[in-house]
């Protein structure tokens, strides 16, 4: 069987095809690759030697390109403070911890709010019955009852003074 030239550059062709290859992300923008290319020249222009090697050394430790690094301290600190990037994995950590404690104050005080908001209503709502039950009394027992109104209204006046700041 003899084989032409064009059937054999066919067969290289198809075997050469044949071999299995990664797999091409689709996908919108530059590769990730070029991205962080990118990110290194533009952050190189800005940055003296001796800052440079402080983000190659955070490179190394966070396990990511120079730019990305770059990024990453940029995100965590101002653009003065650079040249702390190399501590900033322990500042970032620092950050959060300092983030998770102000939403966990955030949250006591609206709890706080809440029971005072609570207690107030409460002795507002305790005030307006014993007024309802004074005027409707009997004349034999008006005097007494209207002095526990007055004094369920001492009370609620009371609480509003103390927590009335912190509710409105």
């Amino acid at each position: 069987m003899k084989i032409d030239e064009e059937t054999a550059m066919t067969d290289e062709v198809k075997s050469i095809d044949a071999e299995p290859t990664a797999p091409v992300k689709k996908g919108r923008g530059r590769p990730a690759k070029a991205t962080a290319e990118k990110r290194t020249i533009r952050v190189s222009l800005y940055l003296n030697e001796e800052e440079k090697a402080r983000l190659e050394l955070l490179a190394g430790k966070l396990g990511t390109s120079f730019g990305n690094a770059a990024v990453y301290a940029l995100m965590h600190f101002d653009k003065d403070s650079i040249e702390y990037a190399d501590d900033a994995k322990s500042q970032a950590s620092v950050a959060i911890r300092t983030k998770k404690s102000l939403r966990m104050q955030k949250h006591n005080k609206e709890v706080i709010k809440a029971k005072h908001s609570e207690e107030i209503s409460k002795a507002r709502a305790a005030y307006l019955r014993a007024k309802s039950i004074a005027d409707r009394a009997p004349a034999s027992t008006k005097e007494w009852k209207q002095e526990l109104a007055e004094d369920a209204y001492k009370k609620y006046r009371a609480l509003e003074d103390k927590y009335g700041q912190y509710v409105s």
